[in-house]
């Protein structure tokens, strides 16, 4: 089980844990919980998930799936995600005044930043997971509810990096 979380508004929460869901489901059952069926539809799509289904809530997942949780949550036995996007000062102060404690952070990294991924390491005393680069295809997909149609190689890096650091054994077996 993964929980992602945003340290801030618009840093790209249910994105990257649409794109986490979507890889894995393309091998396994996978469930995403979110608080906001209704944007990650139309972030979707509508799109045939597959091996991929929509909850509400927790109570709704069966221990045969993978269950990506979008949104803060204190679930046992889940490894927690912080989504920041830049590196940003806000994100940053944001992110180390969060009620949540996170494992490990997922950075959408945006060019000509002055901060770096050693400065969200140094600041926040986590390991920075994974990089996404935020591009104008992943913007301009989901903007248009074309995200599970148009998979970027910035899907699968992701999803590596975040099993890489949280083997999936470990994360099914929980």
């Amino acid at each position: 089980m993964i929980s992602v979380t945003g340290v801030r508004g618009g840093h790209g929460q249910t994105t990257v844990a649409i794109m986490l869901a979507r890889t894995l489901a393309a091998t396994r059952p996978v469930v995403l919980v979110t608080d906001d069926r209704d944007s990650v539809l139309a972030i979707l799509g509508g799109a045939d998930a597959g091996l991929l289904r929509i909850v509400d809530t927790l109570d709704e997942t069966n221990p045969n799936e993978f269950v990506i949780i979008d949104g803060d949550t204190d679930a046992d036995g889940a490894y927690h995600l912080a989504v920041l996007r830049g590196p940003s000062y806000l994100g940053l102060r944001a992110l180390v005044k969060q009620t949540f404690t996170a494992d490990g952070i997922v950075v959408l990294t945006e060019s000509d930043r002055a901060l770096g991924l050693r400065d969200v390491t140094a600041v926040t005393g986590l390991p920075v997971v994974a990089t996404v680069p935020v591009t104008a295809a992943v913007a301009r997909a989901t903007d248009a509810g074309l995200l599970w149609y148009r998979p970027t190689d910035a899907f699968d890096d992701l999803a590596r990096s975040v099993l890489a650091t949280f083997p999936i054994e470990e994360v099914a077996a929980v």
